[in-house]
């Protein structure tokens, strides 16, 4: 079951960040595309940074598109986000499907599987991976 999660959510993940009139552009953290116009990330990804910037960002197969936040949900650490315009061209693979959402809560004992990104500072290069997990909650 998880390893064709696992498949489907790399296919479907994309990096979010934030964007500003003046150029200031950096991108943070890591979200979940989850059709062609929404993009699903941990709320403390925007949270963080939505002083430095004005907008949020995230990166699809065709490009950088400046997004709206649609769903904040801080207890949960989720943030929905939609895109709004495209900011800069991309060529990466498309995805042949997206994930889908369960109408059912989670409830405690339900196994859950996550994306998560893992950066070493003190590495020389100081390189990020993207691994998904497994968790209990």
């Amino acid at each position: 079951m998880f390893s064709n999660s696992a498949k489907l959510h790399f296919a479907t993940k994309c990096h979010v960040g934030g964007g500003s009139v003046k150029g200031n552009l950096k991108l943070y953290g890591i979200g979940c595309w989850l059709n062609e116009n929404h993009v699903l990330t941990a709320g403390h990804v925007w949270h963080k940074i939505s002083e430095k910037h004005e907008w949020p960002v995230a990166i699809r197969y065709d490009g950088l598109y400046r997004c709206e936040i649609i769903f904040d949900q801080s207890d949960s650490d989720l943030l929905l986000l939609k895109a709004a315009s495209k900011i800069a061209d991309a060529s990466l693979s498309r995805p042949e499907a997206y994930p889908s959402l369960s109408p059912i809560r989670p409830f405690l004992g339900k196994t859950v599987g996550y994306l998560a990104s893992l950066k070493i500072p003190e590495a020389e290069n100081e390189e990020q991976y993207t691994y998904f997990s497994t968790s209990c909650i």
